[in-house]
């Protein structure tokens, strides 16, 4: 069962359209909004209260909140712009890259340039900048959440009946050129590791985790449990996963790579470019 993206249907472009204009409608609003008073003062008209009267810093966060709302309204058209997996697979016939995480983990935002999520919640999320990392290598593709009525930024969505979930995964799992993994705690993402465990595709995998260290340490624990009972002596140490661990590679010679930062966004697309310039080797040679 698909749930269809680019190329938009006629009923989406009014949408796309409508968000579009009323996006730039605040963000001038808001601007307008915040030069009023100082435009006012320069021209010689008289504002209606001082500028230190509470009005006045209640206008201007209303101004704030308006220009801020544009981002919001900015991105919702994105989200309607965002093409189907079967659309950027017709688009790209490499084999695919195949994103796995929890539904639940689908808005996780990353730092940028050191500054915390801003209240719009403009700022990037994880799966955005890791699909970022890797849509040079081919099409990223993802399970969609079921009864999502707009698919997050990111990778491109099948949505599946939740009958045939597992088995559509599995088939993936055996096309991917590689599999990243958005650490996560979630029964349905453990069982994905421990079935890619079992398909020896491990080689194949790149485990990307969480920013914090209270993160790490929670999804680290569930995901070692899986990992233990495939490579338990070539795990890296957990104090070292939980201080400043980024990224978990599997290798074909038996290693098991951990690519460590400080959890900003420039951190993980150095080390995802790191990872994706090293050649995979061919499929059945020594898979894991």
């Amino acid at each position: 069962m698909a749930h269809e993206g680019s190329p938009l249907s006629q009923a989406r472009w009014p949408r796309v359209v409508a968000l579009s204009v009323v996006a730039a409608f605040a963000a001038v609003l808001g601007i307008a909004m915040l030069m009023a008073p100082r435009v006012a003062d320069d021209l010689g008209f008289r504002w209606p209260v001082s500028k230190l009267h509470p009005l006045t810093y209640a206008w201007d966060l209303l101004a704030f909140l308006t220009f801020g709302s544009s981002f919001l309204l900015f991105r919702r058209a994105k989200k309607h712009l965002a093409p189907s997996a079967a659309t950027a697979r017709s688009r790209d016939n490499r084999p695919p890259i195949l994103l796995l995480r929890s539904f639940r983990d689908d808005e996780t935002r990353v730092l940028l340039s050191g500054w915390s999520a801003s209240p719009w919640g403009t700022n990037t999320t994880l799966e955005e900048l890791v699909v970022d990392c890797l849509a040079g290598h081919g099409p990223v593709v993802a399970i969609g959440r079921p009864g999502e009525a707009l698919p997050p930024l990111g990778a491109a969505r099948e949505y599946v009946d939740h009958g045939s979930w597992q088995q559509r995964v599995r088939e993936l799992v055996a096309e991917a050129e590689r599999i990243v993994v958005l650490g996560g705690r979630t029964g349905g993402l453990l069982w994905e590791l421990q079935t890619i465990a079992e398909m020896r595709r491990l080689g194949r995998v790149v485990m990307v985790l969480p920013q914090t260290a209270g993160g790490r340490a929670a999804v680290w624990a569930g995901m070692r449990g899986v990992l233990e009972q495939v490579r338990p002596q070539d795990l890296p140490a957990d104090d070292r996963v939980i201080g400043q661990g980024l990224l978990v590679t599997f290798h074909e010679n038996g290693e098991v790579s951990l690519s460590t930062g400080d959890g900003t966004a420039k951190s993980y697309r150095e080390a995802l470019a790191g990872i994706m310039a090293q050649s995979l080797p061919e499929p059945g040679a020594g898979a894991l």
